[in-house]
């Protein structure tokens, strides 16, 4: 990227007149392409290098390009996302000083174009003749020691009218020379017509072939507002068209913006680096010199009453001061102080809501004079001190809930008790409840095996629907388009699974799992036919069914046996004789089914292949098996804890 010498006038470019520009692709460390021309001709860069410092010789910029050729090598700098059009001319430029002690025998520019145009040569014809093709002699060698501006006629080089040149070509043969500000002068019969001068002319022009349009190293957000047409695009989206061609297409702008835009890449590449090096977690101080805060009357904040200190309300314990002012550390230690009266009792009753459905204060969210008075305060009362007398510690609360009496109780009621207490404020049943959105996933991975149980590490992304990302994101968002993780990694616990906090995972927002854009203390329970439809054709439900069916099938026994495993299983008790008659005539109409191996095989192919030995399971008995244990995932005793 370089300074552009501007031959025409400043953007925009008046319609039907000719114009003559000039623009510049090499200068101070551009990296020449390496690939092959149009033609299929094999192309191989240089052992060229960009210096800079007081020995190296300009032309413009910091840098020039150092080319020490033992042989011939080919040297390509590409016209970016459009290709230039030759209309009335089409000069290649460059500037070459030979060096004084090893100078080249020949030095050339070529075009990159369909067919195969002649180069033209400075030197000895024959020390390029044999690796170019045909070659047209310019003149002699250029003079050591001084930059010499090499200047290559396409037309002259047989490129004919019209013709896309999509970059110029550097030789050497032999030697060492300095190489520096390079590009092309370009003609325009019409600049109306000319896609590097008129934005119209490039739009067109990337419409009209799309294989164009996505051969171009052009941003997707760009290409994709090419795609929409004028008439869907908006004022904004026009307006970014507008700019990126103007910043980035524009043929006598385009070298300086080249030029900022590396100086901007240099600059994010920096910030990444520091951000990957540098820990980036917030903390926390006091400031020096703390703010000034007043009282405010009736919230008039142009009229500022009286100054007031940090403070706790008079009817809980006092906030004690380390210092002369209190600051967040006291408040924190005053939170979490034994006497403090809400901390524990909030926290065990969260626990509390979390086992049982409902909270011993059913407004997790008041616990003021407004909320709910809870329904046995000295059981709440003893819990919460029971909390903080041994060291806040929440598994021991856990384990003292599950294995209480109150938790083990069944949930069967009697129609007198039911009308005396329908909401059971009394706790004389067990609650009976669907299980949370990621439970129920984790338990059926686990009933199937494939839990992956490792503790901590980086979130993964589980199977979820294609394209749900991209219509709440943003264009320039880095996770519009979901990838999903595979292996392990896509069945890990769902406490580890991506959130978007815009778009949580379908597979939970159908079990009800809030959105994490706002806080959230209770989350609804409800019961829809899409809960059915999920839990039948899920991806990751489907695989679970698949490998607990292998998992069955591998253990010892006849298929009685396998379906009372099966059963208690999921739901932690054995069938009765009902219940293993209706299983054992499901599994024999699903063997029916199957015995069409290639419904089976659309069945398995569900999901990804698990690691299990099914080599010497039939497939049909491996996809009879698989839709028995859907139907046990689907289980209301399964999804509820009774």
């Amino acid at each position: 990227s370089a300074k552009t010498k501007e031959l025409a006038p400043a953007h925009p470019v008046p319609k039907g007149k000719p114009v003559t520009y000039e623009v510049i692709w090499a200068e101070d460390g551009d990296v020449p392409t390496v690939g092959s021309v149009p033609t299929g001709e094999a192309v191989t860069m240089a052992a060229g290098t960009w210096m800079s410092g007081g020995h190296v010789p300009l032309v413009a910029g910091r840098k020039a390009l150092r080319l020490d050729a033992a042989a011939t090598r080919p040297v390509i700098f590409d016209t970016g996302e459009v290709p230039l059009r030759m209309r009335n001319a089409f000069i290649a430029i460059a500037h070459v000083q030979p060096d004084a002690k090893h100078p080249p025998r020949a030095v050339g520019i070529g075009f990159l174009c369909a067919g195969k145009p002649a180069r033209m040569v400075w030197g000895d014809p024959s020390a390029l003749s044999d690796t170019v093709g045909q070659v047209i002699v310019a003149g002699p060698m250029p003079a050591v020691g001084v930059y010499t501006r090499l200047e290559a006629d396409a037309m002259a080089c047989g490129v004919k009218s019209g013709a896309a040149i999509s970059g110029i070509q550097l030789l050497q043969s032999d030697g060492a020379a300095w190489w520096d500000h390079l590009g092309a002068r370009c003609s325009s019969a019409d600049a109306s017509s000319d896609p590097l001068l008129n934005e119209d002319a490039w739009v067109k022009t990337l419409r009209n072939k799309p294989a164009l349009l996505y051969a171009a190293a052009l941003p997707r957000d760009i290409r994709y507002l090419i795609n929409l047409g004028d008439a869907q695009q908006n004022a904004d989206e026009r307006r970014l068209t507008s700019a990126f061609h103007r910043n980035y297409i524009y043929g006598p702008l385009r070298g300086p913006v080249e030029l900022q835009a590396h100086a901007a890449r240099r600059l994010l590449a920096e910030q990444v680096g520091y951000e990957m090096r540098l820990p980036n977690t917030p903390i926390a101080r006091e400031a020096a010199k703390p703010r000034v805060v007043h009282d405010l009357p009736r919230g008039r904040y142009d009229r500022p009453g009286e100054v007031v200190q940090p403070g706790t309300p008079a009817f809980l314990p006092p906030l004690k001061a380390a210092g002369t002012r209190a600051t967040r550390m006291d408040l924190a230690r005053w939170l979490t102080d034994p006497r403090h009266p809400l901390t524990a009792r909030v926290a065990v009753n969260r626990w509390w809501q979390a086992l049982f459905g409902s909270g011993l204060v059913r407004t997790p969210g008041d616990f003021g004079a407004q909320g709910q008075p809870p329904t046995h305060p000295e059981l709440l009362d003893w819990l919460a001190h029971d909390f903080v007398s041994h060291g806040w510690d929440v598994k021991r609360l856990l384990r003292l809930l599950v294995t209480s009496r109150t938790y083990r109780q069944g949930n069967r009621v009697a129609s007198a008790l039911l009308m005396r207490d329908p909401d059971n404020l009394l706790l004389a049943r067990s609650a009976r409840l669907r299980l949370d959105a990621e439970v129920i996933r984790d338990q059926a991975l686990s009933l199937a095996g494939l839990l992956d149980a490792t503790i901590g590490g980086p979130a993964v992304r589980p199977y979820q629907p294609s394209g749900v990302w991209e219509t709440v994101a943003f264009l320039e968002s880095d996770t519009r388009f979901y990838r999903a993780d595979s292996g392990a990694a896509a069945h890990r616990r769902s406490l580890y699974t991506f959130w978007k906090r815009t778009a949580p995972p379908p597979a939970m927002t159908v079990f009800d799992a809030p959105s994490r854009e706002i806080a959230c203390l209770r989350r609804e329970r409800t019961n829809t036919p899409l809960q059915a439809l999920a839990l039948l054709n899920d991806v990751q439900q489907i695989e679970a069914a698949r490998a607990f069916a292998v998992r069955v099938l591998n253990l010892p026994g006849d298929d009685a046996a396998r379906l009372r495993y099966a059963f208690r299983a999921a739901t932690g008790r054995a069938p009765t004789g009902n219940e293993s008659s209706v299983m054992v005539s499901a599994l024999a109409v699903q063997r029916r089914h199957f015995s069409d191996v290639r419904a089976a095989e659309r069945l398995l192919a569900v999901g990804e292949p698990t690691a299990r030995p099914e080599r010497d399971l039939p497939i049909s008995e491996r996809a009879a098996w698989a839709m028995i244990t859907s139907m046990l995932l689907n289980l209301d005793e399964t999804l509820c804890r009774n």
